[in-house]
């Protein structure tokens, strides 16, 4: 059996007041976050973090999924590799957002890596 709620028709009840927090009504948000108080430290981080940008802002900004998802994983790049951020790009869109200048210095950063790395040859005396 699968229950649906919409937290929209939940009466202002104490025991309601986290799931009001995911209403599309902002005067039943506000209650939630007013009256929700966390029951358990095992609460997920995404309802605490949610319930922090409602006390935080006041609700006065509407708050989408989308704009949670962006922010999260902007406060999460710095645990990403250069590989992982990178993934997905094309080396077009890496490169348009460094100077000419900066790839002109990468490349003679490379060639001269290059030339480094090369076995140098013995000059033999002929006999």
């Amino acid at each position: 059996m699968i229950r649906l709620i919409v937290a929209r028709d939940l009466p202002k009840k104490e025991e309601n007041s986290l799931l009001h927090l995911f209403s599309a009504a902002q005067d039943q948000v506000k209650y939630g976050a007013e009256h929700y108080q966390l029951q358990s430290p095992v609460t997920s981080s995404i309802v605490n973090q949610v319930f922090g940008e409602y006390r935080q802002e006041g609700l006065t900004m509407p708050y989408t999924m989308e704009d949670f998802r962006r922010e999260l994983a902007l406060e999460n790049l710095n645990q990403l590799t250069p590989e992982e951020r990178l993934e997905g790009l094309t080396p077009k869109e890496i490169l348009q957002h460094l100077s000419k200048d900066e790839i002109k210095a990468y490349l003679a950063k490379l060639q001269k890596g290059r030339s480094e790395d090369k076995p140098k040859k013995s000059k033999r005396r002929s006999r």
